[in-house]
């Protein structure tokens, strides 16, 4: 999911509460993507934060070495 901050940030959380490791990996214009790490939320959540300005153009999260596809987005795996 993604959502806004109060700050203006973006804000990406997934509920993956059995994973090790969230990442997202994002394009930021052109041909730059990277991956980010995301941190566990107390209940079984992870997110990121992406500082205000900053803006992706496609994005997709990779959970325990494997990426998501698109109809595998949703707010539980």
């Amino acid at each position: 999911m993604i959502g806004h901050d109060e700050q203006g940030g973006t804000v990406f959380t997934i509920h993956a509460p059995n994973a090790e490791v969230v990442e997202l990996t994002a394009r930021f214009g052109g041909d730059r993507e990277r991956t980010l790490a995301m941190r566990r939320c107390g209940d079984g959540g992870w997110s990121l934060r992406l500082h205000p300005g900053l803006h992706c153009t496609t994005y997709r999260f990779r959970v325990d070495g494997r990426f998501l596809a698109d109809h595998d987005r949703r707010d539980a795996i």
